[in-house]
């Protein structure tokens, strides 16, 4: 049963985007990769998209962890 919170938390841009990247950088991503996937995920809550936002930490840090995601991909545009 979905019961309505009585108490909230309200943190700041750069404190959840300090949170966020800490998260990863902990699952084992580079400093770079972990300072935009914080900041695209906290940009994405606060486009009101939170499903896709940092709500997903948890999940997209522990696929790091169990390796079905590569925490240092090489990228190339060609």
């Amino acid at each position: 049963m979905n019961i309505v919170p009585t108490e909230f938390a309200r943190l700041g841009t750069e404190r959840l985007i300090d949170f966020t990247q800490r998260a990863f950088l902990q699952a084992g991503t580079s400093e770079d990769n972990a300072s935009l996937i914080a900041d695209l995920l906290v940009q994405t809550d606060l486009r009101g998209v939170f499903s896709h936002g940092t709500r997903q930490l948890d999940g997209y840090t522990q696929m790091i962890m169990d390796q079905k995601v590569n925490p240092i991909p090489t990228i190339q545009c060609i």
